[in-house]
């Protein structure tokens, strides 16, 4: 059933949150009453309960920016939105540390700044094969590089040695980048959309491999993957595959069916746009939840048929903002996704 209510772009990233234990256990157990958690918490358990949930009602009733009523939006902005407002005072579950060092030639004296963010982004390119493994190590590389305009300032107080530190030298240093996962999950904005000096926004089709497994210190697996289908910025439709105590499915409007590993080329217009990596030392199995006076292991609920209802969404015709982020907690670089239940 099409509705016309163009809410595929919340149903794709409710089904991604859904998947992750740790962030369904925090909107069930934190204590915070806020409007976001409370109705996403009514959602949650509309799907735990219900073959069929009508999430249109949901998006209305959370007023999330940029959204005007029927109209798509950047899926990239629920993601946010939806972070941002479940949790009160840190991040949490997505809580990762983007670290920069700045270290001069001349005089070895070390700045370093860490950011907690809870999602990266990360720049793709139109022609040649790239993997997200090598995107990622393209951006936190820690070989460093030269900076030529950095100065290597000189401090007013010396430190615990008698030693006032700093050069003032300018020109020699090096800046190096790095990306440590706190929690148990890694969430990745592929940068999919572009804007030239005019203002004029179009879109990058990758030939892209989606690695199953990556490593940052540790190993990763690919959890979950929010698709933009669709040949331009203005348009589109937003699907996405989810695993399931190591089976995937795909989310797609009316269908919810098992999938087979999928694949991103330049010949499609269907891409990813959002990725989703779990640690593999993570528990495999969803935990126990307390939901009103019964505490259920909710892997019972991922009993889903080759093919079932799901979310109801549709081309939308307004896809704003590239997910610029709006609090200084996110990372300034940023550009601005159990069961599986139906959605209208």
């Amino acid at each position: 059933i099409n509705a016309g209510e163009n809410v595929c772009f919340f149903n794709s990233v409710i089904q991604v949150f859904y998947s992750l234990p740790s962030f369904r256990a925090h909107i069930f157990a934190t204590v915070s009453e806020n409007n976001v958690v409370m109705k996403i918490r009514q959602l949650f358990r509309e799907m735990e309960t219900s073959p069929i949930v009508h999430t249109y009602p949901i998006v209305t009733a959370l007023s999330i920016p940029y959204y005007h009523d029927k109209e798509q939006i950047d899926a990239l902005e629920v993601v946010s939105f939806l972070i941002e407002n479940c949790f009160e005072r840190d991040y949490s579950v997505f809580k990762m540390n983007e670290v920069t060092s700045t270290m001069c030639r001349n005089c070895n004296k070390e700045s370093i700044v860490t950011y907690d963010v809870p999602l990266i982004s990360l720049d793709v390119a139109h022609v040649e094969i790239q993997r997200i493994s090598a995107l990622l190590d393209k951006r936190f590389d820690h070989h460093g590089y030269a900076r030529p305009d950095y100065r290597c300032e000189i401090e007013d107080k010396t430190d615990a040695n008698g030693i006032r530190q700093g050069c003032g030298m300018t020109g020699f240093c090096d800046v190096s980048n790095d990306l440590i996962i706190g929690s148990d999950y890694m969430i990745i904005q592929l940068k999919i959309f572009s804007e030239d000096d005019f203002g004029r926004r179009t879109k990058i089709f990758p030939k892209l491999i989606i690695d199953e497994e990556v490593h940052r210190y540790e190993l990763l697996d690919l959890q979950a993957i929010i698709w933009h289908q669709g040949l331009s910025f203005q348009q589109g439709h937003y699907t996405a595959h989810v695993r399931v105590e190591g089976t995937w499915y795909n989310t797609d409007d009316i269908t919810i069916k098992k999938s087979d590993p999928f694949m991103c080329n330049s010949d499609s217009d269907r891409v990813p746009y959002i990725v989703v990596y779990r640690k593999r030392n993570s528990s495999n199995r969803l935990v126990d939840i307390p939901f009103g006076n019964v505490s259920r292991d909710l892997s019972s609920t991922f009993n889903v048929n080759d093919s079932n209802s799901a979310c109801i969404g549709s081309v939308g015709s307004n896809l704003i903002n590239n997910g610029t982020p709006k609090k200084r907690t996110f990372d300034d670089n940023f550009d601005v996704q159990n069961s599986l239940k139906a959605m209208k």
